[in-house]
């Protein structure tokens, strides 16, 4: 098993107990024979490894010199739930559990992310040299090829699509492209500026999904049913604005702070009659619209 395997078993492990001496922590390792080969974890390698775990995941594991020398994860609640580092830690402990059960490989499911495999690593490289990329792109409204040439600003997965938002370079703003829209991609030798300024999370954070608006962001109400609402608490749409105004036995009233997108209008769409757009009017005037058409094309 790799390091970073490791790693990822050495923190689940610690957050799972919450507080753990090392001789208790190195019994469940030799135990877990897929990830510790049978090889006791020396104290030397541990402390090694809590630095790697510093480094890699920004965690810090701390010991409790009171008496009983356990040892814990001092920070574990500065890592933002969508930070990279949490995006790791959990993919890696999803790949931890994989291994340790490949024997039931006909029992798990998965789902392909065919768009990140080719082209994500040659963008993540370019992202951090600063240089240019040309892609071939393929446009499915006009169905043909064009090429661009751009600056890589970040990378975004959204519902098993990755993009790249950037900039094309005698252009004044970014861009986002599918990587599976991707027929040709060659990192070039130009570089480019990459403004300090830029933030990427302000990039996306009034708007859902992978399209952006020239609309302001504004106060968005629905209504939702009783068993939509237990998903939408433990799933919420946008987390940061996302606000359960009024519950009863049958229905919840969510808000949100956002500028509504297409990406955002088809995830109401997928919830079909358990939630109701209340305002802004004339969302809820789009939304009927799009429900009617639909209807219509159902009654030819």
């Amino acid at each position: 098993m790799s390091n970073i395997s490791k790693l990822t078993w050495i923190i689940e492990t610690i957050r799972r107990h919450g507080r753990i001496s090392f001789e208790e922590l190195n019994d469940l390792w030799m135990r877990n024979v897929e990830v510790s080969g049978g090889v006791s974890m020396s104290k030397r390698t541990f402390h090694k490894w809590r630095q790697n775990i510093i480094d890699t995941f920004g965690l810090y594991i701390d010991c409790d010199n009171s008496g009983n020398y356990n040892y814990y994860i001092s920070n574990i609640e500065d890592v933002r739930d969508n930070s990279m580092e949490m995006w790791l830690l959990n993919t890696f402990n999803v790949c931890n559990s994989l291994i340790e059960n490949r024997g039931m490989k006909d029992r798990i499911m998965l789902e392909d992310i065919p768009s990140g495999a080719l082209y994500l690593n040659p963008i993540i490289v370019a992202m951090r040299n600063n240089r240019r990329i040309e892609i071939v792109y393929h446009n499915y409204v006009r169905n043909d090829h064009i090429t661009h040439i751009v600056d890589p600003y970040f990378v975004k997965l959204f519902k098993r699509r990755w993009y790249v938002i950037a900039k094309p370079h005698d252009g004044d703003y970014p861009h986002v492209y599918s990587l599976d829209r991707i027929d040709n991609l060659k990192v070039l030798e130009e570089t480019f500026v990459y403004p300090q300024e830029f933030m990427p999370d302000e990039f996306f954070r009034y708007n859902f999904g992978i399209y952006t608006s020239d609309r302001k962001p504004e106060r968005v109400v629905v209504k939702a049913s009783a068993w939509q609402a237990c998903y939408m608490r433990a799933l919420p749409i946008m987390k940061e604005t996302q606000c359960e105004i009024e519950t009863d036995d049958d229905f919840s009233i969510f808000t949100f702070t956002i500028a509504p997108t297409y990406d955002f209008k088809q995830e109401l769409l997928r919830m079909g009659d358990t939630i109701e757009v209340l305002e802004p009017k004339w969302l809820r005037k789009e939304m009927k619209e799009l429900i009617g058409n639909m209807k219509k094309m159902y009654g030819r």
